[in-house]
Protein backbone atom coordinates (compact mmCIF):
# COMPACT_ATOMS: atom_id res chain seq x y z
CA UNK A 1 0.00 0.00 0.00
CA UNK A 2 1.59 3.38 -1.18
CA UNK A 3 2.10 6.25 2.30
CA UNK A 4 1.15 9.57 1.06
CA UNK A 5 0.30 12.46 2.50
CA UNK A 6 -2.23 14.89 0.31
CA UNK A 7 -2.00 18.64 0.63
CA UNK A 8 -5.19 20.55 -1.44
CA UNK A 9 -4.46 23.96 -1.82
CA UNK A 10 -7.67 25.38 -3.77
CA UNK A 11 -6.03 28.63 -5.12
CA UNK A 12 -2.30 29.09 -5.45
CA UNK A 13 0.52 26.44 -4.40
CA UNK A 14 3.79 28.49 -3.90
CA UNK A 15 6.03 26.09 -2.17
CA UNK A 16 5.64 22.71 -0.15
CA UNK A 17 8.06 21.62 2.47
CA UNK A 18 7.70 18.33 4.85
CA UNK A 19 9.78 17.38 7.61
CA UNK A 20 9.66 14.45 9.60
CA UNK A 21 10.66 15.41 13.34
CA UNK A 22 12.31 12.73 14.45
CA UNK A 23 14.55 12.71 11.15
CA UNK A 24 16.41 15.94 9.56
CA UNK A 25 15.27 14.90 5.50
CA UNK A 26 12.83 17.36 4.10
CA UNK A 27 11.12 17.17 0.87
CA UNK A 28 10.79 20.62 -0.64
CA UNK A 29 8.95 21.25 -3.73
CA UNK A 30 8.86 24.16 -5.70
CA UNK A 31 4.98 24.31 -7.04
CA UNK A 32 5.01 25.09 -10.56
CA UNK A 33 8.70 25.73 -10.70
CA UNK A 34 12.21 24.36 -11.85
CA UNK A 35 14.46 23.22 -9.30
CA UNK A 36 16.13 25.72 -7.27
CA UNK A 37 18.73 25.51 -4.13
CA UNK A 38 17.34 23.25 -2.19
CA UNK A 39 14.06 22.34 -4.21
CA UNK A 40 12.72 19.94 -6.68
CA UNK A 41 10.95 20.78 -9.36
CA UNK A 42 7.38 20.53 -9.35
CA UNK A 43 6.63 16.83 -8.67
CA UNK A 44 4.16 14.47 -7.14
CA UNK A 45 0.75 17.35 -7.78
CA UNK A 46 -2.16 16.45 -9.87
CA UNK A 47 -4.22 19.04 -11.65
CA UNK A 48 -3.86 23.13 -11.69
CA UNK A 49 -2.01 24.77 -13.92
CA UNK A 50 1.81 26.02 -13.57
CA UNK A 51 3.05 29.90 -13.92
CA UNK A 52 5.98 31.73 -13.32
CA UNK A 53 6.29 35.65 -12.98
CA UNK A 54 9.41 37.92 -13.10
CA UNK A 55 10.36 40.77 -10.79
CA UNK A 56 11.52 40.28 -6.99
CA UNK A 57 9.15 39.16 -3.88
CA UNK A 58 10.03 40.61 -0.42
CA UNK A 59 11.04 37.74 2.03
CA UNK A 60 11.95 40.41 5.14
CA UNK A 61 10.01 39.00 6.76
CA UNK A 62 10.54 35.20 6.48
CA UNK A 63 12.54 33.56 8.88
CA UNK A 64 14.80 31.39 6.26
CA UNK A 65 13.08 32.25 3.30
CA UNK A 66 13.30 29.94 0.12
CA UNK A 67 15.63 31.38 -3.14
CA UNK A 68 13.68 34.04 -5.20
CA UNK A 69 13.34 31.99 -8.04
CA UNK A 70 10.51 29.72 -5.93
CA UNK A 71 8.40 32.31 -4.67
CA UNK A 72 8.20 33.17 -8.40
CA UNK A 73 6.49 30.10 -9.63
CA UNK A 74 3.12 28.57 -8.69
CA UNK A 75 0.44 26.51 -9.54
CA UNK A 76 -2.75 28.18 -9.78
CA UNK A 77 -6.47 26.21 -9.77
CA UNK A 78 -7.75 23.45 -7.66
CA UNK A 79 -4.18 21.11 -7.53
CA UNK A 80 -3.37 18.30 -4.98
CA UNK A 81 0.34 17.27 -3.72
CA UNK A 82 0.66 13.61 -2.88
CA UNK A 83 3.95 12.80 -1.42
CA UNK A 84 5.11 9.50 -1.83
CA UNK A 85 6.87 7.04 0.82
CA UNK A 86 6.19 8.37 4.30
CA UNK A 87 6.36 6.81 7.73
CA UNK A 88 2.77 5.20 8.41
CA UNK A 89 1.50 7.49 11.23
CA UNK A 90 4.46 9.33 11.12
CA UNK A 91 3.63 13.12 12.45
CA UNK A 92 5.10 15.51 9.81
CA UNK A 93 5.64 19.55 10.14
CA UNK A 94 4.70 20.98 6.65
CA UNK A 95 5.57 24.51 5.80
CA UNK A 96 3.82 26.16 3.24
CA UNK A 97 5.37 29.43 1.67
CA UNK A 98 3.54 32.05 -0.15
CA UNK A 99 3.58 35.05 -2.50
CA UNK A 100 1.19 36.86 -4.91
CA UNK A 101 2.20 38.75 -7.93
CA UNK A 102 -0.55 38.10 -9.94
CA UNK A 103 -3.42 40.07 -7.34
CA UNK A 104 -2.80 44.01 -6.32
CA UNK A 105 -5.50 44.00 -3.07
CA UNK A 106 -6.76 42.08 -0.50
CA UNK A 107 -9.35 40.08 -0.85
CA UNK A 108 -9.17 39.44 -4.66
CA UNK A 109 -7.84 35.51 -3.64
CA UNK A 110 -8.96 33.82 -0.85
CA UNK A 111 -8.52 29.46 -0.81
CA UNK A 112 -8.13 27.22 1.62
CA UNK A 113 -6.03 24.54 2.46
CA UNK A 114 -6.30 21.13 3.44
CA UNK A 115 -3.92 18.19 4.37
CA UNK A 116 -5.76 14.48 4.17
CA UNK A 117 -8.99 16.31 3.67
CA UNK A 118 -8.78 17.90 7.41
CA UNK A 119 -9.33 22.08 6.33
CA UNK A 120 -5.97 23.83 7.99
CA UNK A 121 -6.29 26.98 6.76
CA UNK A 122 -9.30 28.92 5.82
CA UNK A 123 -9.80 31.52 3.53
CA UNK A 124 -6.39 32.42 3.39
CA UNK A 125 -5.70 36.00 1.48
CA UNK A 126 -1.70 35.94 0.58
CA UNK A 127 -1.45 40.04 0.77
CA UNK A 128 -3.42 40.61 3.76
CA UNK A 129 -1.26 38.23 5.44
CA UNK A 130 1.82 39.70 4.13
CA UNK A 131 0.94 43.29 4.14
CA UNK A 132 1.24 43.99 0.25
CA UNK A 133 1.15 42.78 -2.97
CA UNK A 134 4.92 41.21 -4.10
CA UNK A 135 5.74 40.21 -0.38
CA UNK A 136 5.74 36.61 0.86
CA UNK A 137 3.87 34.83 3.82
CA UNK A 138 4.67 31.83 5.50
CA UNK A 139 1.57 31.05 7.93
CA UNK A 140 2.43 28.98 10.74
CA UNK A 141 3.76 25.28 10.41
CA UNK A 142 0.98 22.65 9.87
CA UNK A 143 1.73 19.49 11.48
CA UNK A 144 0.30 16.20 9.91
CA UNK A 145 -0.06 12.50 10.24
CA UNK A 146 0.76 10.06 7.50
CA UNK A 147 -2.41 7.67 7.20
CA UNK A 148 -1.73 4.55 7.52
Amino acid sequence: MRRTLSAFLGAVCTLLCLMAPSTAAVISIDSGGAASGAFVADIDFSGGTASTATGTIDTSAVSNPAPQAVYLSERYGPCTYTIPGLTPFATYTVDLHFAEYYWTAAGQRKFNVLINGTKVLTNLDIIASAGASKNSATPPSITANSPG
